[in-house]
C-alpha cells in the first residue's frame, strides 16, 4: 500500500485525467455545526446531524473554521486554480471528486455489505482473480475497510447499486455523473486514512458487465403508471417534451439511478433547468415542473412529504438544462425547433 501518497500527489493525479478536484473537512461536532435546512436543525434522534459529515464538500479555512463548499457546477466545469489554492491551504482537509468526467465511473465496494471487513477483502480478491486486469488500474481501500476501483467505461452505465455477477448479493454502489468520492489520503470519518494500493490509469471497459459488475434486479411493483399530460398548446413545446431522454423515463415510473430519490432530483434539476431557461428567454414552455414531478413521484410510489424533502435545500432557481451545459445555447434553440416543427 502506498501510505506515503500526498495531497499533492491526488492532485496532481486529477489534473492529468481531467477530473475536478474539490476538498473535504474532516467530520465536525454536530452540537457546533448541525445540518440546517430552511432555518430548522435536522435531528437524528435527539442529536443533530452534521453538516460536516467527513465525507461532503467542504473545507477549514487557515483558521480553522469550516465552509460547506456548493458542488453542482463542478459537475460540468473544472476548479480554478486560484480555488484549488484557497481550499488546501489548512493541511488537514481531504479531497474528493466526482464521477462520470472523463467517462470514469468509481466501484465503490462497500465493507457494510458484508459479514466482516475480512469476508469483503475476500470477495474483492475473488472477483480480482477472475478478472485480472483489474490488478492493473487505480485502487483504493476506503477508511472504513471497503474498497473503490476507478475504471473508465465506453458505454456508461445506467444503475448505482450492483451485485458481482457471481452472487445476487447486493455489494456496493456505482458512483457516476454527479456523484462524490473521497480519495487517499483523506482522514475519514473513522479515524482511518484512505489508502492508495495503485495509483495508475483506469483501465478500459466496454461495460461495468464486462468485468462481472451486474445491477441490482428490484422486484417489479404491480403499479398503475400515471401518463404525464400537459395541455397542448399550438406552436408552443412541452415541458416533458423538451427533457433528455433519461428523465422522460423517470416521468414514466422508471429508476435509472436504482435509487428513486436520487432519480427525482434529477429529473427535478432538469425540468426546473427548462423552466428558468424560459424564463430568461422569453420563448413559452408548456408545463409545470411542479406538477410533473408529483407524478413522477406517483409513478415511482414516492409519496409527495417524501419529494419535499428530497428538493428541501435545493436552490432550483439557477440550474440549467442538461442540453444546454453539454452543448450550449443554439442545441437548446434547436431542439425547441424540433419538438415544435
Amino acid at each position: 500500500m502506498k501510505n506515503n501518497l500526498t495531497i499533492a500527489d491526488t492532485i496532481a493525479w486529477l489534473k492529468l485525467h481531467g477530473l475536478p478536484v474539490l476538498p473535504v473537512a474532516p467530520i465536525q461536532d454536530s452540537e457546533k455545526f448541525p445540518l440546517i435546512r430552511n432555518g430548522k436543525i435536522i435531528y437524528d434522534g435527539d442529536r443533530p446531524k452534521p453538516a460536516f459529515t467527513g465525507k461532503n464538500p467542504s473545507y477549514l479555512d487557515l483558521h480553522g473554521y469550516p465552509h460547506l463548499l456548493p458542488h453542482r457546477k463542478y459537475q460540468y466545469q473544472l476548479p480554478e486554480q486560484q480555488e484549488i489554492d484557497r481550499w488546501f491551504r489548512n493541511p488537514k482537509n481531504g479531497m474528493m471528486t466526482m464521477g462520470g468526467w472523463g467517462n470514469i465511473y468509481w466501484i465503490d465496494i462497500d465493507v457494510k455489505r458484508y459479514s466482516s471487513g475480512q469476508s469483503c477483502d475476500r470477495s474483492v480478491q475473488s472477483w480480482l482473480r477472475r478478472f485480472p486486469k483489474l490488478r492493473h488500474t487505480f485502487t483504493e481501500k476506503t477508511h472504513s475497510g471497503g474498497w473503490r476501483f476507478a475504471v473508465r467505461c465506453e458505454i456508461a452505465p445506467e444503475f448505482t447499486n450492483f451485485r458481482f455477477d457471481s452472487s445476487s448479493q447486493h455489494r456496493g454502489e456505482i458512483l457516476g455523473k454527479g456523484r462524490l468520492t473521497v480519495l487517499a489520503p483523506t482522514i475519514g470519518p473513522s479515524g482511518n486514512a484512505y489508502k492508495s494500493i495503485q495509483c495508475c490509469d483506469p483501465i478500459v471497459v466496454k461495460t461495468l458487465a464486462d468485468i462481472g459488475i451486474q445491477p441490482i434486479q428490484k422486484p417489479k411493483l404491480d403499479r398503475v403508471i400515471k401518463p404525464v399530460l400537459t395541455p397542448h398548446i399550438e406552436g408552443v413545446p412541452r415541458l416533458e417534451q423538451l427533457v433528455c431522454a433519461q428523465v422522460q423515463r423517470i416521468l414514466n415510473g422508471e429508476d435509472p439511478h436504482d435509487d428513486r430519490s436520487h432519480s427525482l432530483l434529477v429529473a427535478a434539476l432538469e425540468l426546473h433547468g427548462w423552466m428558468n431557461w424560459s424564463n430568461r428567454s422569453g420563448i413559452p414552455i408548456s408545463g409545470d415542473p411542479k406538477s410533473l414531478l408529483l407524478t413522477a413521484a406517483e409513478n415511482l410510489g414516492v409519496a409527495t412529504e417524501r419529494l419535499d424533502r428530497i428538493l428541501r435545500g435545493q436552490n432550483l432557481e439557477t440550474c440549467v438544462p442538461a442540453l444546454y451545459q453539454v452543448a450550449g445555447a443554439e442545441a437548446i434553440l434547436q431542439k425547441v425547433k424540433w419538438v415544435t416543427r
